[in-house]
Parts: structure tokens; C-alpha cells; sequence
């Protein structure tokens, strides 16, 4: 009875709605987990965060091999989203980022014996991506700061002086195996390494074009050698390896890859590969890529270690979830807690003409009415993989049309529009969603007038389709948008969505865009509490799934 009440609390007092509608729905969220693996064969530890209990706090497996599970009874808990990201070299702490309202995170470490969290001194600081990271030798944590490298000894207490650079901005970061430097990606993609003993950068590997994603530098024993991802000689990302100024490209394919960004050991060097979507992963060995996933997971992260595997994996009808694969065993065990979902059909697959696949959800029953799925990004792709949202309206009766339009990922740089202007890169996707459209009309008639949903950067499609009397929208869900105009040209009922700290509200004038369509008759706005751009506790994605399912509902 104490957790009904609870979730009819969060329900009432988590959302803001400026038109009250009738809410009929009561489906629930289901429990999700982080998508990184934090892990110690050392220690023998893993961590990672779960949402279990509405934000995201971190869940600690004190022996893997037992898989025994515990949710830290902290003296000082968090009261945001906190993420583990790296165990210290004496397995008593883990680093921990919890994440701020200005979407930046603040720095702390968990006392694994006393379950006490401890905040790094700020001194005005904060951490620009929420990557503490331990150093693999020595009581040292480094983290970035407004692009800068900071060192904090936690043992001692104090920051040790760094010269910065104030030119030089740089994004992510990983210590060197022996601890006597770290390696650092900058603004353009240049590799960096800071060594302490003479407190000095060096440039390793300028970029020769901007390289704005993760590099996953993936360090070896040697100090001298790492691992990277790039696309300078490619349309995909290919696998290089670095050695004393030399470059070597270790993995070519007509795939992008992904390593993991974390320490290479026993020579396994581990990567995930985009096939159609899928995240595959494999492992090098004598020259050689072994698969050691599925073709039909999608795998977020990937460890192999001396006697299991461990990684996060998701598929049509199982959310991403953590499992453990013994090496002399094929089936996976659970090690986080497994998730029952309603399931729905594989959706029909539909290539448009430059070879991007779609995605075509029918429910198992006679279908309601149909939406068209905008992903954000642009530089996102969408796959066969569980989410709650399109599982969910599936699941009710609704068709979904998921279209993975140009600027997604997955088939190389030239669909992924980077050469062109945001201008005509938005030209371009609206021409080409309108057309992959009309082709799936002509093989499926029955999919016409559209409720059409733009998530993030998929609301500025969006909200240009709504506006253009030609084409065939029934009604629009702007979630978490970025679409921003002095007027609207909509007259479709509308359904507004997004975090009350969502940082596209910094822009005025998608604040003044908000209040001009707020007034228009049939449009709806739900401000969720507690949350950025990206919604992520348990009781707002209630929120979220049962809005959807209400206003799918509407005549």
C-alpha cells in the first residue's frame, strides 16, 4: 500500500500541465540501467546506476562471481542522477558524477566500507561530461572542468597544480596504464597526453579534419601504445592503433566501430560494430574479429575478462540489461534484475534509397492509428531494441513508422550530412522524411494521416511538417524539443514535453515559442519536474508513456 501511495505522489506532483485532460492510461515504466559497465577483476567489483528507485544511484556487485547484489545504504545519498565510473587502485572507493541542474556534474567517491558518498572540494568547480576517473596507481582522480584537466589527491585532500592551457579545451580523458599519464581528446579530435612527472602536454595525433564523438581511447600496457577511433582515411570509423608516433590501422570495415574506452588487457582487444543498427560485439585475435554477441542484440558495452564476459546488451522485447557469460558457457546469466515486458512483433524492415534501414511496428492486434518516430540527434540511429516508449504504443495498438532519416548513423559520413549547414541539412531531411514516407505509403496505404512524435533535434522535422498544409499529420508530440520560432504555422493538436531544466530553455525564444502555441486551443504542455533534456527517472517515464498513450488516445 506505501509504494501505491508513493507513485500516485511522484504522479501528482512530478508534472505540470497547462491543459488538464482526462488521464486514463495507468501503464508503468519499467526499471532501466545505465549503459556503461564499471568494473575491477582486481577488486573483484562491478558497478553501474539503475533508475530501481525513481533517479539513477549506483548499484554495486561486491563479487562477481557470487553476483552479489547491493544498493549502498549511503549515509549521504544523492539527490540526483549518479553514475559510478571508476574503482581506485585500493578497491576502497568507487568515483562517482551526480549530475547538477546546469547539466553539469559534481565530483564525489563512495567509501565502499562505510557507504559514505564524500564530495571532492568544488572550489567552483564542476565536471564538464561526469568522467572522474581514478588513477590505476595512486590516490590521484582526474576529471575535466570547463575543458580543463584537474587532478585531485583524495588521500591528501588538495588539487595539484596543472599549467593549463586556457587556449586548449578537452572533452574526454583516461589515464595511461602505469598511471604516469593521461591520455586527452580535445575540441577537434587531437589526442593529447599530460605526463605528471614534468607537468607537460604533447600532441600525439592531430586530427585532420573536426572529430567530435569519443575517440574510446583504449590505452595497452605499454605506455607507449593505444587504441582510437577515427574516420580521417574512411566513411566509418575505423580502429587504429598508436605506438611511438606511429599509426597503424588495426580494424577496416564498411561498419563504424566502437571500442570501449577503458584499459586493453591479455592483448583482448574488444569493439562493437553497427550492422543495420545492431551493436555487434567482437574481439581481435591473431589478426582475426570474432563475433561475441548476436546479430540481433544490440550490445552498449562489453568486458571479457580472464575466466567470464560481462556486458549490457538489449533486444526487440528485453530492455538493456547487465549479463554474465562464462567462457566455458553459452547462455548469459542475469546479473542485474530482469525485466518482463509485454511483447510485440520484429518490425518489417523498409531501405530507403541510399541504403539507410526503417522500421515498420504493427501491433498483434487490428492497429488504432499510426505515428511516425523522429529520432534526436541527428547523429543517433535507431534499431531493433527495446524502448519503452515504442514498445509501449506497440503494445496498446498503435503502429509506429521509425524512420532513421539523413544525419543518423550507421551507413557512413555522407549520410550523416556533416559537410553541409544546419540549414541545409534540415532541407535535405525534410525532403527526404516526406519521401522514404510516400514509398512506404505506396506498399502500406493503410499508413496515411500521421500523429508524427520529434524527439530533441527530431521536433525541428517535426514541427516543419506540421506546418506544411501538403503534408498528412493528424496531431504532434514535441518531446524534449529544440524547435524554437516569433510564430506558429502549426494548427494540428499538439502534445509539449520536456524537463523543467531542459537546457534548450536557456533560449528565449523557444520559451516565448512555448507560451505563443501554449494558447492555441488543443494544445497540451507537461513540464517535468526534476529533469534535463534527457528524461530519466522512473516516475516521469510513467509520465511520459501515459501522456503518449492519452493523447494517441484523443479524437
Amino acid at each position: 500500500m506505501n509504494g501505491i501511495r508513493y507513485f500516485l505522489l511522484i504522479f501528482l506532483v512530478n508534472a505540470v500541465s497547462c491543459r488538464k485532460n482526462k488521464r486514463t492510461f495507468s501503464a508503468v515504466a519499467p526499471t532501466e540501467i545505465n549503459k556503461r559497465i564499471v568494473i575491477s577483476e582486481k577488486c573483484n567489483k562491478l558497478a553501474y546506476s539503475s533508475n530501481e528507485f525513481d533517479y539513477f544511484s549506483p548499484v554495486i556487485i561486491d563479487n562477481i562471481s557470487d553476483n552479489k547484489i547491493e544498493y549502498p545504504k549511503i549515509t549521504r545519498k544523492p539527490t540526483n542522477n549518479s553514475f559510478p565510473f571508476s574503482f581506485s587502485c585500493d578497491c576502497k572507493y568507487v568515483s562517482i558524477a551526480s549530475e547538477q541542474r546546469n547539466g553539469k556534474f559534481r565530483v564525489e567517491y563512495l567509501d565502499l566500507n562505510n557507504n559514505k558518498l564524500i564530495a571532492i572540494p568544488s572550489q567552483e568547480l564542476s565536471a564538464d561530461n561526469g568522467s572522474p576517473f581514478f588513477s590505476p596507481n595512486n590516490s590521484l582522480i582526474a576529471f575535466l572542468s570547463d575543458g580543463a584537466l584537474k587532478l585531485y589527491n583524495y588521500n591528501y585532500q588538495y588539487y595539484l597544480t596543472i599549467k593549463n592551457d586556457s587556449t586548449l579545451k578537452f572533452t574526454n580523458l583516461i589515464w595511461n596504464q602505469s598511471g604516469k599519464g593521461i591520455y586527452l581528446q580535445d575540441l577537434h579530435g587531437d589526442i593529447w597526453l599530460y605526463e605528471l612527472s614534468g607537468q607537460r602536454y604533447s600532441i600525439l595525433f592531430q586530427s585532420s579534419q573536426p572529430f567530435t564523438t569519443n575517440r574510446l581511447i583504449s590505452p595497452t600496457p605499454d605506455d607507449q601504445t593505444f587504441y582510437f577511433i577515427s574516420d580521417h582515411e574512411s566513411q566509418f570509423n575505423q580502429i587504429y592503433k598508436y605506438t611511438k608516433g606511429r599509426l597503424e590501422l588495426a580494424v577496416n570495415s564498411a561498419h563504424d566501430k566502437y571500442l570501449e574506452g577503458r584499459f586493453i588487457l591479455n592483448d583482448n582487444l574488444v569493439y562493437r560494430e553497427n550492422v543495420n543498427g545492431y551493436l555487434i560485439a567482437k574481439k581481435v585475435a591473431l589478426k582475426k574479429s570474432y563475433k561475441l554477441s548476436l546479430m540481433d542484440e544490440v550490445v552498449y558495452d562489453y568486458f571479457s575478462g580472464d575466466d567470464y564476459d560481462i556486458y549490457i546488451g538489449a533486444s526487440l522485447n528485453q530492455p538493456a540489461a547487465l549479463f554474465r557469460r562464462k567462457k566455458i558457457k553459452s547462455i548469459p546469466d542475469y546479473l542485474s534484475e530482469k525485466i518482463i515486458t509485454k511483447p510485440i512483433p520484429k518490425p518489417e524492415e523498409f531501405y530507403n534509397q541510399e541504403g539507410m534501414v526503417n522500421y515498420i511496428y504493427r501491433p498483434i492486434v487490428k492497429t488504432k492509428s499510426w505515428m511516425l518516430w523522429l529520432h534526436g540527434g541527428p547523429y543517433e540511429q535507431v534499431s531493433v531494441r527495446y524502448n519503452m516508449f515504442v514498445n509501449t504504443l506497440v503494445a496498446a495498438g498503435y503502429g509506429v513508422v521509425v524512420l532513421n532519416y539523413p544525419g543518423s548513423t550507421g551507413i557512413g559520413n555522407e549520410y550523416e550530412l556533416r559537410e553541409l549547414s544546419s540549414e541545409m541539412q534540415l532541407d535535405v531531411q525534410i525532403k527526404r522524411v516526406k519521401r522514404d514516407l510516400n514509398e512506404i505509403e505506396l506498399i502500406h496505404p493503410e499508413i496515411n494521416k500521421l500523429a508524427v512524435l520529434g524527439n530533441s533535434y527530431g521536433s525541428i522535422i517535426a514541427q516543419n511538417l506540421a506546418a506544411d498544409q501538403s503534408f498528412k499529420m493528424d496531431k504532434l508530440i514535441d518531446f524534449s524539443g529544440l524547435y524554437s520560432s516569433e510564430s506558429t504555422k502549426n494548427k494540428h493538436p499538439t502534445l509539449y514535453l520536456y524537463g523543467e531544466n531542459d537546457f534548450s530553455l536557456i533560449n528565449s525564444q523557444r520559451v516565448r515559442f512555448l507560451e505563443i502555441d501554449g494558447d492555441r486551443k488543443g494544445v497540451d504542455i507537461i513540464k517535468l519536474k526534476n529533469e534535463g533534456h534527457v528524461i530519466t527517472r522512473k516516475s516521469n517515464n510513467k509520465i511520459v508513456i501515459n501522456s503518449l498513450l492519452n493523447f494517441m488516445a484523443e479524437d
